[in-house]
This record gives C-alpha cells, structure tokens and sequence, in this order.
C-alpha cells in the first residue's frame, strides 16, 4: 500500500516505560512525573572515559570568550549543571561553536546521556569533516553504544526465556528494538505484552505505534482507539489529544487511499 503522508505532524513514538499498573486509575496526582525505570535493563559497564575539556577559543566575540572561558572554568572545577547553562548560552549566540559544542557533549557523557553526546558529535563531525579528534570520539561512542544495546537486547531475551509470562519484559524488549527502528520484531513483543495484559493502555498504544510504522494503518487505528478507551479507566503515558489526532489523520488517508483503488 502506498506510504501515508504525514499531514498530522510526525507518527508518535513508543512511550519507554509502563505508566498504567492495575491501581493507577483514573485519579492521578496533580503533577504525576513519568519516570524511565531501568531497573530490568542492565548498564552499561564499558564506559567513556572522561577526558579533561580542551578550550579551543573558536570565537573573536568578546561576550563569547568570557562566556567560554567561565563555562571551562566550571567544566574543570566539576560544576557541570553551570558549565551546561553557559555552554547553552554560547550554543545560542552560536549553534556552530566548536568549544561549546565539544563541552555540551562532555557534559552529557558525564550525565550519563550518551544518546545527546553522539547527536552533538555528529553535528561537529559534520561542521568539522576534517578534525580527526572529532571522529575518532564520534566512532568510539557510535561503537560502544551499538555493541552495550546488543548486550541488552540479549539480556533481556535471556530473562524473557525464563518468565515468558511476564508483560513487562516483553514490553521493555520492544522499547529496546524500537530504538533500533526494528518494527517488526518489535511488533512482536508489543502485540506478546498486550496479549498477557490486553488492558493496559501503555502497550496498547506502543503496539499501535509500532503498527503504524510498519503501514499497517487499519490495525493501527485499531489499537490506538483501544489504548483511549483504556485510558478513560487507568492513567496512561500517552497525550490523548495526539493520538486522536493521528487516528483522524490515518482515517482521512486510508479512506483516500481506498477510493483511489476502486
């Protein structure tokens, strides 16, 4: 079938975590916080070193040599949340500036957000095809997380062989394989997590999404209209709002869809 276009604004994400439990009805606190529970996930060990930050001095501009000079200062001094508002101001006077850049990135290896520091390294490979130092870092971290998310993956297959019956690891095993745009086995796990607790809307809707990234929009529809109606009894991670809007959206395509084969 012919590929949907994305009039409503990009396909939803899966959610990375479980929100909706049997107790969580549909009285949640003022300001309930979603939180990642990595707690069946195992870490990752093989760690980047963390290098002491190296002050290029890529700008002329006076206000962004002081800035950069205090945010070094900080880096060095392990004031890492002051370090990241400075380097963030440079960042926003200018987005190409290799020293705020390069601490941005450090500080989110720090951080533990390797994900953040890859995208940021990317971007200066890209800006400064050139600096070997640069890509040597990009490669290293690019490598360490394809072979830690192998490892993960594994692991939890492993657990999922001994407790089959349990949702959740199916669920956090195609969160795991939708990171790697897998869909298709990751389909699988979402549709085995729904099948073991049909009324949870969290794996109603991942399910959904995983469905719509692989077209399979009439399914699709489905699912996200069974994760709303679940959403009316349990608390759900999901914006409703959205995922109305994209079922209006698949509706209006698949129906356009239609008449043009007929």
């Amino acid at each position: 079938s012919s590929q949907i276009k994305q009039e409503g604004g990009k396909k939803p994400r899966p959610l990375k975590e479980n929100f909706a439990s049997k107790d969580n009805k549909k009285n949640p606190p003022a300001k309930a916080q979603i939180m990642q529970n990595q707690s069946l996930v195992p870490q990752k060990n093989n760690e980047l070193p963390i290098k002491k930050l190296t002050f290029i001095q890529t700008s002329n501009n006076k206000n962004v040599h002081k800035l950069l000079s205090s945010a070094y200062y900080q880096y060095n001094q392990g004031n890492f949340a002051e370090a990241l508002k400075t380097y963030q101001q440079v960042y926003k006077i200018d987005a190409e500036n290799k020293d705020a850049l390069l601490g941005i990135a450090a500080i989110s290896l720090v951080q533990g957000k390797k994900q953040n520091a890859k995208r940021i390294y990317q971007k200066l490979v890209e800006l400064y095809p050139d600096d070997a130092s640069i890509k040597s870092v990009f490669d290293s971290l690019s490598n360490q997380m394809e072979a830690s998310d192998a490892e993960r993956i594994t692991r939890i297959k492993e657990l999922l062989r001994n407790n089959p019956d349990s949702p959740t690891l199916s669920f956090t095993l195609g969160n795991l394989l939708a990171e790697e745009n897998r869909w298709a086995e990751a389909q699988q796990y979402y549709f085995q997590a729904y099948r073991l607790k049909p009324d949870n809307p969290d794996y109603l809707f991942n399910l959904a999404v995983s469905l719509d990234y692989l077209s399979q929009y009439k399914q699709a529809i489905r699912f996200y209209e069974m994760a709303l109606n679940h959403a009316e009894e349990k608390i759900a991670g999901f914006n409703e709002k959205s995922v109305i809007n994209r079922i209006d959206v698949l509706k209006a395509a698949v129906e356009t869809n239609e008449e043009k084969q007929q």
